[in-house]
């Protein structure tokens, strides 16, 4: 299995290497979770283009159990992922740790059952959540996909746990307020790629994700 599996990815960075645009000396393929194109992955795409214009990029996004599997595959360099499992031959790198906060649209700072907003996160914070919040183990809305949760938020009403990083500027604002003494729960962010990936390429490919994670996610 592991030499069939080298061999997948060198045909695949062959096969990236022949279709290579014009003016590009390499290519880098990227992907990452929903949630984590804005800000963090436009930054860095921004950055390669100010850094290495000669690196061609290649980005989509997907979720986590796909995004691995196309790294492990060959067919992407590198995955950016929340809290993501470990698999074998596969290097996970800390970017950041972001916090999940408890924020709500209420001006008495309550969370009310009939209007909580429940985000996914994942599994580690579901699993916080059930033992911290027994009695919102069944809310009215449930969305997966945090940019939503905060766009629904902010025009409904409610609350719900979300990233402090994208929260903050709107609690700033007044638009929400950050409930007092919830509990917060450890978002980490991951940069995840093979052991056998191109060393040089995936090199620049972390040195700009880790400049944009250290200028936005603080």
């Amino acid at each position: 299995m592991h030499h069939a599996t080298t061999l997948v990815q060198v045909w695949e960075r062959a096969r990236q290497q022949i279709a290579l645009p014009p003016g590009r000396a390499n290519l880098v393929g990227i992907g990452g979770e929903f949630s984590l194109w804005s800000p963090l992955m436009e930054d860095w795409m921004l950055w390669m283009r100010d850094h290495q214009p000669d690196v061609a990029v290649r980005a989509e996004v997907g979720s986590v159990s796909q995004l691995l599997d196309r790294v492990q595959d060959g067919s992407l360099d590198v995955a950016v992922l929340y809290s993501p499992p470990q698999r074998p031959e596969l290097v996970l790198e800390l970017l950041a740790e972001e916090k999940l906060v408890l924020v709500t649209t209420a001006k008495d700072g309550a969370v009310r059952s009939d209007d909580y907003i429940f985000v996914d996160w994942g599994e580690p914070f579901r699993t916080s959540h059930a033992t911290a919040f027994p009695e919102l183990a069944n809310p009215a809305v449930a969305i997966s996909l945090g940019p939503l949760a905060l766009s629904y938020l902010l025009t409904v009403g409610g609350a719900g746990y979300f990233r402090r990083a994208a929260i903050l500027p709107y609690v700033e604002s007044g638009q929400v307020r950050l409930v007092e003494r919830a509990p917060e729960f450890a978002y980490s962010i991951y940069a995840v790629y093979s052991a056998r990936s191109a060393a040089d390429l995936i090199a620049t490919a972390r040195e700009g994700l880790r400049a944009c994670a250290a200028a936005r996610l603080i």
